[in-house]
């Protein structure tokens, strides 16, 4: 028999304990030659069913020839049976095969029981053996053979193998997957898990493994799971697939997507659950974050004023927000699908015509064009609108253009808007004449015009009489209506004959370009003044008006626009200091007096910049002890040169310029600082009373001012006390109220000054917080021998005494009148009788006496 060409390739000896095995015991059982310490067993047969047995089975002694070898084991290693008892292994062997089991053999021979697993090539086929090797030792522990026993394990050896590699690509691919998995068993308990699993949990698996996969779990999310578990174990032929919440092991909960897929025996019964976990957390994040920006861009879209729409690449409408439903008239439903140049027709608003939409132009072009040329907008149900449009391309993914967007700008409001601004802009806001700017411009063309065709034209100025007085006394809402309804006259007056117009305050302005003689401006000027006698009608009153009129003539009286207005205005001016209701041609000696007026505007100014104005105090007594009770700050002016200055003369001027507020703030300051002065003197404690214009009074911070001027002299409210006319309050009585109502609750005095001069509204004056009237010297000085003077006094102390006010009577200059004053319960008087106004000196050395007067005698003698 040809020899077998059996190789090793590989093999694996384990030494095993002495046992028996059953081919060992059954060869033992032959019996044995006499006197050669081997088996007398023909070569080829061997007892029972040994031969037939599949495993290979040799016997040889301890020189290693063969004793015997049943026939599995002759075929495989192609050994001949006749030939085969008492050869040595090594010379039936190939070599390699030899040399490899060889140290085997020896360790058997030695009494050693071994193990061996080792790769052969049999035939050219690659095989897989284990081979057992037993030694069969005597009583005297001499080894008398050793069993060879070799089983093919290939098929076996190649199922394992696969199992192995099975086994490995799974475990690999289990533990390297980018997603979390998981074995779970039958009983939902955890089994195995990844790490990429381990990394999302933040947990170990040893931590989780034999614990139940629902525990992991949000407690909101248990029940679902459950549920997902039994329905894939009832049909383990499907995978399923939910969304989970796992809680971290910091706490946090983690958002997944949950598959499971059934793992079953042969029988079908589930051996496993393979769950796969993808991270959810970062696409929930970016759905949340892309849904945020979609609700962001909807509500933008949908609240932003201007008109947008999207389109198709063909220019068919997809999405038009509200404001284009609006600007359109067309609904979102019925415009969807249509072209947008059906839905709206463009027309060039200079030429008429219509235009080429140019969203197309964007799409074909792949441009984008940003508001521009405004159009005329013509929609569907006839409306029209003036539009500017934006208009880009919209792409794909690839860059492809896939559609356009379109931005309607209505610019139909801003461009009225825009109008109205110019207009405002050139008129004036309550008579809607035109207005300094316009004037100004008007006249500077007519000098253009009279310079080069050698005409000549008049300008004039209009200025309405004592209207402060009438602003002050009815408010500024009855001024405003006085004005409009001049304005009218005027320019019915002036029909054709030139351009009116206001230049602010109460002046008007009336350009005559047709009359440039002197003669045809003062009959002009004539027909106003006449018309002016009609009174104005302010709701049910009649308001009677009158007019000052300042006339300049061109070229004569001026040669540029700011000349010949500002010599209008100083003739109106002039014209009004002449008692008023009349007119004035401009002159040079007006001019020097504008000039003076300027000039004392400008020393006044350096008046208060180096304190110049000084503080005179009259006193106020009390009429029944003669005592001093009060005192008035007047301010006086010495400049420069040591000139002093009355009131009278440079007041108007700083109530003109508004210096009166900045003045009014030097005089409160001053006062208080001199009183704190005199009560540090140790002086008597009487109120000093300041004066406060309308303008002052009306300041934004006045009352803040006041406040802090006596916290910063560090003095009692209650020794203040603050003199208002009744102009001042009769404008604005809300505002008024609240003032004079802040200034009590501070603790300041507030007396009415010049009381009954003025159109004081009595249901108005009861409300304001009033302590003291002051009855003008224009009704003490005839007293007592003036029966209405008489009357008006006594109507004015008894209306403060039925209002629990005190009555101050101004300008007392005799006893006489001061024992009248006295005699109808007027409680206090001031005036040359008891002193002329004094420096602060000489009030501190009045202060000091026990009483200013003697007291006077009912008689109207005084006592002693």
């Amino acid at each position: 028999m040809k020899r077998s060409t059996a190789m090793p390739l590989e093999s694996t000896d384990e030494p095993q304990p002495d046992r028996p095995a059953p081919l060992g015991r059954l060869i033992e059982a032959l019996p044995e030659q006499p006197g050669t310490g081997s088996f007398d067993v023909p070569l080829g047969t061997s007892p029972g069913d040994v031969d037939n047995l599949p495993t290979l089975v040799g016997l040889i002694d301890p020189q290693e020839r063969y004793l015997y070898a049943n026939d599995a084991y002759r075929i495989w290693y192609g050994l001949d049976a006749a030939r085969l008892r008492g050869r040595r292994v090594a010379d039936t062997l190939p070599p390699d095969l030899y040399h490899a089991v060889a140290p085997l053999l020896t360790r058997a021979r030695s009494g050693e029981r071994i193990d061996s697993e080792r790769q052969l090539i049999v035939n050219g086929k690659r095989r897989q053996a284990r081979a057992t090797y037993i030694p069969h030792i005597d009583t005297g522990g001499r080894v008398l053979s050793v069993s060879i026993m070799v089983v093919d394990i290939t098929d076996r050896y190649e199922i394992e193998s696969r199992l192995a590699r099975s086994e490995a690509q799974f475990h690999s691919a289990f533990q390297q997957a980018p997603i979390g998995m998981a074995l779970v068993g039958p009983d939902g308990r955890w089994e195995r898990m990844n790490e990429a699993l381990c990394r999302m949990l933040q947990c170990a698996e040893e931590a989780l493994l034999g614990k139940l996969l629902v525990d992991s779990l949000s407690g909101a999310d248990r029940g679902a799971a459950i549920a997902e578990i039994d329905a894939a174990l009832h049909a383990p032929s499907h995978s399923r697939t939910t969304e989970q919440r796992y809680v971290r092991a910091d706490g946090r909960l983690l958002d997944v997507r949950q598959s499971i897929s059934v793992v079953t025996d042969p029988l079908g019964a589930p051996l496993h659950l393979i769950v796969q976990f993808e991270d959810m957390t970062e696409r929930k994040a970016a759905e949340e974050a892309l849904f945020r920006e979609h609700e962001l861009a909807q509500v933008t879209l949908e609240s932003i004023a201007d008109a947008v729409l999207t389109t198709d690449a063909d220019g068919n409408v997809r999405y038009l927000n509200a404001a284009a439903e609006k600007l359109l008239g067309a609904a979102r439903a019925s415009a969807r699908g249509r072209s947008v140049d059906a839905l709206m027709r463009l027309i060039d608003e200079r030429s008429g015509e219509r235009i080429g939409h140019p969203l197309f132009d964007a799409i074909r072009e792949n441009r984008a064009s940003k508001a521009g040329q405004e159009w005329l907008l013509f929609c569907e149900d006839g409306r029209q609108a003036l539009i500017k449009t934006s208009v880009a391309p919209i792409h794909g993914r690839g860059g492809e253009v896939t559609g356009g967007v379109l931005v309607i700008h209505d610019v139909s409001e801003s461009r009225a808007f825009a109008q109205k601004m110019t207009h405002y802009s050139q008129h004036d806001p309550v008579t809607d004449l035109p207005n300094r700017g316009r004037i100004i411009a008007a006249l500077e063309c007519a000098l253009a015009a009279s310079q080069s065709d050698a005409d000549r034209f008049a300008l004039m100025v209009i200025d309405i009489d004592r209207f402060r007085q009438i602003n002050e006394s009815l408010g500024h809402e009855a001024g405003d209506d006085i004005l409009r309804q001049l304005a009218r006259r005027i320019q019915q007056e002036t029909a054709e004959l030139g351009m009116v117009g206001r230049i602010g305050g109460d002046d008007f302005v009336v350009l005559l370009p047709t009359l440039g003689d002197e003669e045809g401006a003062v009959r002009f000027a004539e027909r106003l003044l006449a018309d002016s006698t009609r009174s104005c009608v302010v709701g049910e009153q009649e308001v009677p008006i009158s007019l000052s009129i300042g006339l300049a003539l061109f070229p004569a009286d001026g040669t540029s626009a700011d000349g010949l207005l500002r010599n209008a205005v100083a003739a109106a001016d002039h014209a009004k200091r002449q008692k008023g209701n009349a007119y004035c041609r401009f002159s040079q000696t007006l001019a020097e007096r504008a000039g003076d007026r300027f000039a004392l505007e400008r020393a006044l100014r350096r008046a208060l910049a180096h304190e110049q104005f000084r503080l005179h105090y009259q006193p106020k007594v009390d009429l029944r002890s003669g005592r001093i009770v009060g005192t008035e700050a007047l301010i006086r002016w010495q400049d420069e040169a040591g000139t002093w200055h009355p009131p009278d003369s440079f007041i108007p001027v700083a109530e003109e310029s508004g210096l009166i507020v900045a003045i009014g703030e030097w005089v409160l300051r001053e006062a208080c600082r001199q009183q704190v002065a005199w009560q540090q003197a140790g002086l008597p404690v009487v109120p000093v009373a300041v004066n406060v214009s309308p303008l002052q009074f009306h300041h934004p911070h006045f009352f803040e001012t006041v406040r802090t001027v006596l916290e910063s002299n560090g003095l009692a409210p209650q020794t203040l006390e603050l003199e208002l006319t009744e102009a001042t309050i009769l404008v604005d009585h809300a505002h008024v109220a609240k003032i004079m109502t802040q200034l009590r609750e501070l603790g300041v005095a507030l007396s009415i000054d010049d009381f009954g001069t003025g159109y004081s509204n009595l249901s108005y004056m009861k409300r304001f917080p009033v302590d003291a009237f002051k009855i003008d010297r224009s009704f003490v000085r005839d007293l007592p021998d003036d029966a209405d003077d008489a009357a008006i006094a006594q109507a004015i102390v008894a209306l403060g005494r039925s209002m629990g006010v005190t009555v101050i009577a101004e300008g007392v200059e005799t006893m006489a009148q001061a024992h009248f004053l006295r005699g109808i319960g007027c409680e206090q008087g001031q005036g040359y009788q008891f002193s002329r106004p004094v420096d602060p000196d000489r009030y501190a050395e009045l202060l000091a006496l026990p009483a200013l007067v003697p007291l006077l005698a009912p008689n109207g003698h005084t006592t002693s």
